[in-house]
């Protein structure tokens, strides 16, 4: 468009002066007429190549706007995808609309089997309603979450994991999706089960000693008192 309009000026710019300018009849009249319309279409083209050479420029920086805004995507995409943590995304409704390996590998459940569904099918039944009412409340106050929680996988285990949950706003800070980002714990919880067992009974008979006595007492005379 630019080329055509470029090669279209040259041609109005190379073409001879209208004749009969200098007539005072219809003719000349008539000729004055065209040559104003003529340095009319003129301007009309400078115009014309300076608003396309502006929209050139637009449509450039717009590109590489784009460009980089895809890379950026693309690198957010396989963090989300590759990282160990397993993220879980939902709508306002609580349905999965995304999920990441670690959390298909968490889980038990193929991606497919997860997508549309509702997080309520990970419950292990250790929890009451209490429990999910207090997060859901906190999620709603505050925008987030955090804290240990029971799940169970396809296979019927039951474990423990640490689950972060956001809330993901959109440009008028109205929420659009939730975010859970959770860590399977059970290492660590095995870990601690190991060193209470050391710490109250004994290696040898495996029987409860001194100081689990001393404890338990503890508890009971404090229980006693308060009665």
């Amino acid at each position: 468009l630019a080329l055509s309009m470029r090669v279209h000026k040259e041609n109005l710019n190379s073409n001879d002066s209208i004749p009969h300018l200098e007539r005072r009849d219809e003719i000349g009249s008539l000729a004055n007429s065209f040559n104003e319309l003529k340095a009319s279409i003129i301007e009309g083209n400078d115009e014309i190549l300076r608003l396309n050479s502006f929209l050139e420029l637009q449509v450039e920086e717009r590109t590489k706007d784009l460009v980089e805004i895809n890379k950026q995507f693309m690198l957010s995409e396989k963090i989300i995808l590759e990282t160990s943590e397993a993220i879980c995304i939902t709508d306002l409704k609580g349905v999965i609309i995304r999920v990441n390996k670690a959390f298909v590998k968490m889980s038990g459940y193929e991606e497919k089997e997860l997508i549309g569904s509702n997080p309520r099918i990970l419950k292990s039944g250790r929890h009451n309603q209490k429990f999910y009412k207090d997060m859901w409340r906190s999620v709603g106050t505050t925008g987030n979450w955090s804290g240990e929680v029971w799940d169970r996988k396809k296979n019927g285990e039951i474990y423990p994991k640490w689950m972060i949950i956001n809330t993901l706003y959109d440009e008028f800070n109205k929420p659009i999706h939730y975010i859970a980002i959770s860590s399977d714990i059970s290492k660590i919880k095995n870990n601690e089960e190991k060193i209470k067992s050391l710490a109250y009974y004994d290696s040898l008979t495996n029987l409860p000693n001194r100081h689990l006595f001393t404890e338990i007492l503890d508890k009971a005379i404090k229980r006693s008192l308060r009665k």
